[in-house]
């Protein structure tokens, strides 16, 4: 019978389960992962507790430590590798190597992988496991899946390609895929440390692979067995529901976050993080245009957030400075952006960090929603598409969220195509986004899109656009009514504009039944 310490031993004994396991992982195949959830937590507490065994071991024996792997590839992907040199790759599965080249070669149709690990990195985990595993004569060592790797050097030798890769540090170069980057953190931080419950560590995993609607019946689940979650574990279940319901329904989230926020007030011990919940509840606000209280909420994190923690009360003022930018409140704006700078600055020094893209970001808010200085708020916004393209992939939520500043900034400028071109680059992003769709984004993108394309006369583009916004609100967002009669009178004038007088007619009739309705409702309050 199996149990949880034997899990690397199960794991090198059957082929298929090995297979099984990084085909679940690399195809992200939810229903399989959710079955194999124990034994996935299990194999990477294992390799966790050999690691951190005999690190030092490693360290008085291997630096560096070299390890190898055969495999077979086709000669387009042997092509891609050359083209790789110099990038990083990572792995979304388990890792299988060996100290001995010659039984590598074994294996080793036509490639084979040589990996040079520096055994003084901290982050990096791998196990020497030939002691334990089924096969103990393969000298194994095994890394945890997500593991990262720099390509060094593509070479021909004996008939044989060689793939010269170096173990690098989590922060040196994120990974082109954030999802396993992201579980590989909750890995090591949460079930090494026993701080979370398997099926809660799953529910985090949901989210990450942007599973939201499997994630939120999954989480819910577990909150209608209150019996198996502790209040810590309990806490941070509804901060999750609050956040994944944020995209969906608003109110939802804001009963999650009002939960979490009031379990926060009596578990003394999780004071620490207390100020979460309120920005998670500042943020809806803030999504369904509720300013003031969205700005309650923050002023309220900031009163009680650790006074040590200066990179989240520099947050914060930022967050706060936005709200006040978005209502005109310049005065209020220019200083809690000061506050903002004054912290940021003393961590901040070069222009070479992820610290110095976040700051050109905020000024160029300053500059479009204070100052209303258009070409400098763009000035900042692609200095920061500069600085973030050294540290992120083009995927990240640093780039979409830079291009869609860029966006809205060209188009307040009236300058319609730099602005298409932007808009377009940050939906393709945020379409293609595997984590977690931000379709607030999505449905704004959509909109300033059929904006632009109306006043460069493609009215069929812009009728598309307008349509998928409409579309996007209704079916993932909650309906903004104003808007809704904005994008209905924009089609028909499109319509109009395309000489198609019946269609243009039906959808103003639209418009008009929206606008009186909502009149008449805002009338009967008022009186």
């Amino acid at each position: 019978s199996y149990q949880s310490f034997e899990a690397i031993q199960w794991f090198t004994k059957d082929s298929f389960l090995f297979r099984f396991i990084n085909k679940s992982l690399r195809t992200e195949d939810v229903e399989a992962l959710f079955h194999l959830r124990y034994f996935i937590v299990d194999l990477c507490t294992n390799l966790k507790q050999i690691y951190d065994k005999n690190l030092e071991l490693y360290q008085d024996l291997f630096n560096p430590l070299i390890v190898y792997r055969g495999v077979s590839l086709p000669e387009k992907d042997i092509a891609q590798l050359t083209n790789l040199i110099g990038k990083t790759v990572s792995t979304n599965g388990f890792l299988s190597t060996s100290i001995k080249q010659e039984l590598a070669q074994v294996f080793a149709a036509n490639v084979l992988f040589e990996i040079e690990i520096d055994t003084n990195l901290d982050s990096v985990i791998y196990a020497y496991i030939a002691m334990i595993s089924a096969i103990p004569e393969e000298e194994e060592v095994l890394f945890d899946l997500g593991s990262r790797f720099r390509i060094t050097n593509v070479r021909h030798e004996s008939n044989i390609w060689i793939v010269a890769m170096i173990a690098i540090e989590e922060d040196v170069d994120p990974s082109k895929n954030e999802s396993f980057h992201q579980m590989r953190q909750y890995l090591t931080m949460c079930i090494t440390k026993g701080t979370l419950k398997t099926e809660v560590l799953f529910g985090h995993f949901l989210v990450i692979l942007g599973a939201d609607k499997i994630a939120i019946d999954f989480l819910e689940n577990l909150l209608e067995n209150p019996a198996v979650l502790s209040e810590s574990e309990t806490l941070g279940v509804l901060h999750c529901l609050a956040d994944l319901h944020v995209e969906y329904n608003s109110d939802v989230a804001l009963k999650y976050a009002v939960e979490a926020f009031k379990l926060h007030q009596k578990l003394d011990y999780c004071s620490n993080w207390f100020h979460t919940i309120l920005e998670t509840i500042s943020y809806i606000h803030l999504r369904v245009g509720e300013y003031d209280l969205a700005l309650n909420s923050l002023t309220e994190a900031l009163k009680i957030v650790a006074s040590t923690n200066l990179l989240q009360i520099a947050t914060i003022h930022a967050g706060i400075a936005f709200l006040y930018s978005v209502q005109n409140n310049t005065f209020y704006a220019s200083k809690h952006y000061r506050q903002y700078f004054e912290i940021v600055n003393e961590f901040c020094s070069s222009e070479n960090s992820e610290e110095a893209a976040e700051k050109h970001t905020i000024l160029g808010r300053i500059y479009y929603y204070s100052e209303k200085n258009l070409p400098k708020a763009i000035e900042h916004f692609e200095n920061s598409i500069v600085i973030n393209n050294r540290f992120y992939s083009e995927s990240h939520v640093a780039h979409r969220t830079a291009y869609d500043l860029l966006g809205v900034s060209f188009y307040a400028l009236k300058q319609y195509n730099m602005a298409i071109n932007y808009c377009e680059k940050a939906l393709r992003l945020e379409e293609k986004n595997d984590i977690g769709k931000n379709y607030q984004m999505i449905a704004a993108l959509c909109t300033t899109l059929g904006k632009c394309y109306f006043m460069t006369s493609q009215y069929n583009i812009a009728i598309d656009y307008f349509k998928r916004s409409l579309k996007i609100r209704k079916r993932k967002l909650w309906e903004d009514e104003e808007e809704v009669i904005e994008h209905n009178y924009m089609i028909s004038m499109c319509y109009y504009n395309n000489a198609l007088n019946s269609l243009a007619l039906q959808w103003l009739i639209v418009t008009l039944e929206q606008y009186e309705k909502r009149f008449f409702i805002d009338f009967q309050e008022n009186i």
